[in-house]
């Protein structure tokens, strides 16, 4: 008998444990970011990658005010921001877990003459982001 008692506290033990171990789930966003050979003139790129809860804010917003100071532009929207320099013909990749999906995923690209340029996008939350900047123009597709 007491076999079978140590036996029991022993597999109860191990489901706790078993529980506990597992800790909360994540959303995983697998990022490229591609740079055509004629991006920016042919000159280096910032292009930073904006997490977001909501879209408005960050779709109606000023280029300097977004880009320099996201936290005071976009507020409670913003999640987290992440900054890459890239090169023009070159393919930056990364990786960024959450514990819940952002709702949207935005973009700005800094390019030299910011004067017509299609300096900011933004889509839907997926998993799997491809980021295109050619031009003077950044696309999330």
């Amino acid at each position: 008998m007491s076999l079978t008692r140590t036996l029991l506290a022993l597999a109860s033990f191990l489901v706790l444990f078993g529980c506990v171990a597992s800790g909360p789930a994540t959303t995983t966003v697998q990022l490229s970011i591609a740079g055509t050979d004629d991006m920016n003139g042919g000159a280096p790129a910032k292009v930073k990658v904006y997490y977001l809860t909501s879209s408005g804010t960050f779709r109606t917003s000023d280029f300097f005010a977004v880009f320099n100071s996201p936290q005071a532009t976009l507020g409670s929207d913003l999640i987290a921001v992440d900054e890459f320099q890239l090169a023009p013909g070159r393919i930056v990749n990364n990786t960024r877990s959450f514990p819940t999906a952002p709702a949207a995923i935005g973009v700005v690209g800094a390019f030299r003459d910011i004067n017509g340029a299609k300096f900011l996008d933004v889509r839907p939350f997926s998993n799997n982001i491809r980021i295109v900047v050619f031009g003077k123009s950044v696309s999330i597709r």
